[in-house]
């Protein structure tokens, strides 16, 4: 089955034009939440597409607090890549966190989804990993220069400082590895498994 003729059965025959994207992307956020990632992936592509749409003919008329026009199909594209990533559509998934990561959030009126972009960031970061060392280095660095350019912190979640923090030493980058993990360690309250976490990886550190 196509994507489109997913998509066909998703929305039961209707076309997304006559859809309002909030309505679709929550099609969407239900599949994802199941895990039917494929699904979800497809959804989020027609939420984008149709946000998009919407913003252009003026119908979504929504503002942030600067008064800037607010252009939701940033996050529908980010999320569909988190989602054709699991669903282990991955060209596709970089392609679209490629287009997320180099589009202006700020313009879009998204300065509460900043962390999204770091989000998008993590996805092409761990793939640039698997070129080596060297790749995932520069990858991480352009990550965190993009991140902090638009006042957003990289890594931006707990779960990936430790994770980016494990590939770093795996790489021999101790000193990046600390960076990454330190702000875990100023965590409070820290939850145990946290405290668990760091424990192991302070006792897997070189000599």
């Amino acid at each position: 089955m196509t994507h489109a003729e997913l998509l066909t059965a998703l929305l039961k025959g209707a076309s997304p034009s006559d859809l309002d994207a909030y309505d679709i992307a929550s099609k969407a956020y239900y599949r994802s939440s199941r895990e039917q990632h494929l699904e979800a992936a497809v959804l989020f592509e027609a939420a984008a597409a149709r946000a998009q749409a919407m913003f252009d003919s003026g119908e979504a008329h929504k503002v942030n607090e600067a008064g800037v026009r607010i252009n939701q199909a940033l996050n529908h594209w980010a999320r569909a890549g988190f989602n054709f990533h699991r669903a282990g559509e991955e060209a596709r998934a970089l392609e679209l966190l490629r287009r997320c990561v180099e589009a202006d959030w700020l313009a879009a009126g998204l300065n509460h989804d900043l962390h999204t972009v770091g989000m998008c960031w993590a996805y092409l970061v761990r793939e640039a990993a698997k070129g080596g060392r060297e790749a995932f280095e520069a990858a991480f660095s352009r990550a965190q220069r993009e991140c902090r350019r638009i006042g957003s912190d990289f890594p931006f979640a707990y779960p990936t400082r430790q994770e980016l923090g494990a590939l770093a030493r795996s790489f021999g980058l101790e000193a990046l590895a600390q960076e990454i993990v330190a702000p875990l360690r100023a965590a409070k309250p820290m939850k145990r498994d946290l405290r668990a976490w760091l424990k192991d990886f302070d006792a897997s550190a070189p000599a």
